[in-house]
């Protein structure tokens, strides 16, 4: 397990592109399969077509706000500390969406779940994975780590639509949980403290 002051420089590249992969496979699946079938999700629910794409809009005013507040705590927490927070807070809100029935709550808990997943993106995607890296990898680490999580994300909603028609549309909550908690205790086992950290 990685200490959480050593320099990101002694972390082998192959250990950085493990963290990196899971960490943005993680973030992007969860993002992706929630703000994208989350009105499909909610008319299994028994909301009408009109509502159900109207709270979706809602809940998606948490998107800018969530990217700002990563940004705005991505240096005071530390990456690692704010990362997997937002990790364990993304499975915690997702089980609890699977059992939202009354609409304040799917809005509320729709809407939190949105700005935790756009935390995620702010912090994982924009600023952590770079930082896995010397600067000489950096480029190839972040891409491979990228390109993984996007064609996982091409093979997601035949895998959404199956547990849809053939399971229970509250089985994508719990795969997001699912993914979310891996994903926290990756990083809070094996990921490095990047922050003021120098990197070759």
């Amino acid at each position: 397990m990685t200490h959480p002051d050593e320099p990101v420089s002694h972390i082998s590249f192959a250990k950085g592109l493990f963290i990196a992969i899971v960490a943005v496979s993680a973030t992007l699946l969860c993002q992706y399969t929630f703000t994208s079938w989350v009105p499909t999700l909610l008319l299994k629910q028994g909301i009408n077509i009109v509502d159900s794409i109207s709270f979706s809009a809602i809940m998606m005013i948490g998107a800018p706000i969530g990217a700002a507040i990563g940004a705005l705590l991505v240096d005071r927490t530390g990456r690692k500390k704010l990362i997997v927070t937002a990790f364990i807070a993304t499975a915690i809100l997702g089980i609890a969406y699977a059992y939202e029935r009354s609409t304040p709550g799917i809005l509320i808990n729709g809407f939190l779940l949105t700005i935790t997943l756009y935390i995620l993106v702010a912090s994982v995607v924009s600023i952590y994975t770079n930082e896995l890296f010397e600067t000489s990898h950096r480029f190839r680490g972040a891409g491979i780590a990228n390109g993984t999580s996007k064609l996982l994300n091409v093979l997601m909603p035949t895998f959404v639509a199956f547990m849809i028609t053939q399971v229970s549309a509250s089985f994508i909550y719990y795969a997001i949980a699912a993914l979310a908690i891996i994903a926290a205790i990756v990083i809070g086992l094996f990921g490095p403290e990047t922050d003021q950290k120098a990197i070759k």
